[in-house]
């Protein structure tokens, strides 16, 4: 099965090897990589609103008097769920990572993770060391991802119609040596 990601790499490569044409093969590049940030982005922002959602945040939990309960009530819990949602950071962290390695990009390895990085999916577990973002962080956190993911959408568009004008140039100088 011949992906769509392979057709437009052989067409890049047609247009800049065999037609001579690199300024026609830009164009596609652009794409490609813009996709791979859009994947990337993509991936983040999913993390992110999945962590949320498990709602294992300490500011996501409902505020209980603390008359009658002592200091341990001061504190935070630390059950399993809240130590592996601790990290939100560490979650996009570990979406960037996995998708690097799905480009087949290098990453950084961690040791004792079969994959390279350590988050639950691969048995790695939850990175212990990260501290809970607070909720503006986290907020900041998935704004950002939204802004890079919206912007990276609108430079694809733009290289998109780069290579429709590039196409339409193409199409009349065929039509004028014919």
């Amino acid at each position: 099965m011949v992906t769509w990601s392979t057709q437009v790499i052989a067409i890049e490569r047609q247009l800049a090897q065999q037609l001579q044409r690199p300024q026609l093969a830009a164009p596609l590049r652009s794409v490609q990589e813009q996709e791979r940030n859009k994947l990337r982005y993509t991936l983040t922002l999913q993390a992110l609103r999945q962590a949320e959602a498990r709602k294992g945040f300490s500011w996501q939990q409902p505020e209980q008097g603390l008359e009658g309960m002592g200091a341990a009530a001061a504190k935070p819990s630390t059950t399993a769920a809240a130590a592996k949602d601790s990290s939100a950071a560490a979650a996009a962290t570990d979406a960037q990572q996995v998708s690097d390695q799905s480009m087949g990009e290098p990453t950084a390895s961690r040791p004792g993770d079969a994959c390279g990085h350590a988050h639950a999916c691969c048995g790695g577990g939850p990175v212990e060391d990260a501290p809970e973002p607070t909720e503006a962080e986290f907020r900041g956190a998935v704004e950002e991802a939204a802004q890079l993911l919206n912007g990276t959408v609108e430079a694809i568009n733009e290289s998109i119609e780069e290579v429709r004008y590039m196409l339409e140039d193409l199409a009349e100088e065929v039509d004028a040596e014919a």
